[in-house]
């Protein structure tokens, strides 16, 4: 069986806060993204994940609860180093997983940096990571290597999901 990493950019969040860029919450918009995310996710991967990972920011931590309400997450934490991480936290991340699925909830351009160096160079599709990746979405990748193996250009594209509403 493969294993399977999500990447999930926040959803719509506000502009600004008074609490500072951690603090910016997600907007009515976002928060039906998020949940609509949620269910994109449930059709691609079934009803749970082993796994998820949020940044401590509280639009990520709005975004991994949204997503929760339709799939059922195994093991939920918010993890500082996701904030403003770059491709080897977020491979450490990887790394230390023991199960067969992860969610990471995080940030741009991060997120879609850290796809396009887990997406192995001859994948179809590789192209819809570069420039970044709009809120709301989660890029779906497959690997036949243990998560502590896994390594640039180990991952196929399984699936790019956006949450459209409206």
């Amino acid at each position: 069986m493969r294993n399977t990493i999500v990447l999930v950019r926040h959803s719509t969040a506000e502009r600004f806060s008074a609490n500072g860029d951690l603090g910016r919450a997600l907007t009515p918009e976002g928060q039906e993204q998020a949940i609509e995310l949620g269910k994109l996710l449930v059709k691609e991967l079934g009803p749970s994940v082993d796994c998820l990972v949020a940044s401590h920011a509280v639009r990520a931590q709005e975004t991994a609860d949204a997503i929760g309400q339709n799939l059922k997450i195994e093991n939920l934490w918010m993890d500082r180093a996701i904030y403003d991480s770059d491709v080897d936290s977020l491979r450490e991340i990887v790394h230390s997983c023991e199960r067969k699925t992860l969610v990471i909830v995080g940030h741009e351009p991060t997120i879609s940096v850290f796809a396009a160096a887990l997406i192995c160079d001859d994948c179809p599709g590789r192209e819809l990571v570069y420039g970044g990746v709009p809120t709301a979405s989660a890029i779906v990748l497959k690997t036949d290597l243990p998560f502590d193996q896994v390594c640039c250009g180990s991952c196929d594209l399984e699936a790019f999901l956006h949450a459209e509403i409206g």
